[in-house]
């Protein structure tokens, strides 16, 4: 079977092989739309929540896990967890930008627990399932405040 350039189906795939009606990947260039870079907002909203998340209000890093690790007595691993990240208050999928008023910072562990569940709650409600179980100390495996 020939090589077919399913460009012209697919603008943002490239060189697929086609075999029968079963197609082999033998090259992809740049599949996902550009996304803004989140680093300027998340930078902007760290400072802004004076570092701590948004969600669980624990103190987060942003630019040195030892130092961060150093400082509240956790291991390097523990540390990882407070990490800052953007959190898009309306998902990016569902067409939330990456303006300002639509991110805030929130440490890697309640970003993460937030987007693998199979509906991830709005932020305002999973920001009050957070509370409830921080109050039961039941979200991090280490409480630094």
């Amino acid at each position: 079977m020939p090589v077919r350039e399913l460009s012209d189906w697919f603008p943002s795939i490239l060189n697929y092989e086609m075999t029968g009606t079963l197609f082999i990947s033998v090259g992809i260039t740049y599949m996902a739309k550009s996304r803004k870079s989140l680093i300027k907002p998340r930078s902007i909203a760290f400072t802004r929540q004076a570092g701590y998340c948004f969600y669980c209000n624990q103190p987060m890093w942003s630019n040195d896990l030892l130092e961060f690790a150093s400082k509240y007595k956790i291991t390097p691993g523990q540390a990882k967890h407070f990490q800052c990240t953007g959190e898009h208050l309306e998902v990016h999928q569902d067409g939330g930008s990456s303006k300002q008023n639509n991110i805030v910072a929130a440490c890697l562990f309640c970003n993460q627990k937030r987007h693998r569940r199979k509906m991830p709650p709005p932020p305002e409600q999973y920001k009050e399932l957070i509370d409830r179980r921080m109050a039961k100390g039941c979200w991090h495996s280490v409480r630094l405040n």
